[in-house]
């Protein structure tokens, strides 16, 4: 089966219509690590704590880092790729934490 992809300007007018559907309280709420469903749009609920962008908080100490949407407002790559450094290593050999985390935001100057 071949994978079809949505262009990028297709992508980007069902998200701004999709976006431009949500009170400001939803957008809002899509902010946040636990953003909530809105089931009136079929968007459903989603935590985002395990992206690990807080290091790796469940397995014990970690270094704390915004969300994905703050890292991305900051418009900073170099700044960026040091964090991904961070959260990729700091889970080393003393943790039982059996992953290496990589951040996903993607920044666009």
């Amino acid at each position: 089966m071949t994978e079809q992809r949505m262009s990028r300007a297709v992508a980007r007018q069902q998200a701004t219509e999709l976006v431009g559907k949500m009170t400001i309280d939803e957008q809002i709420g899509q902010l946040e690590y636990d953003a909530p469903a809105i089931a009136r749009l079929q968007i459903p609920a989603y935590n985002y704590w395990n992206e690990a962008l807080h290091g790796v908080a469940r397995a014990g100490t970690a270094t704390v880092f915004p969300q994905s949407i703050g890292l991305a407002a900051m418009f900073d790559p170099a700044l960026v790729h040091d964090i991904g450094d961070v959260v990729a290593t700091e889970p080393g050999p003393s943790t039982t934490w059996p992953w290496r985390m990589a951040i996903t935001t993607s920044i666009r100057a």
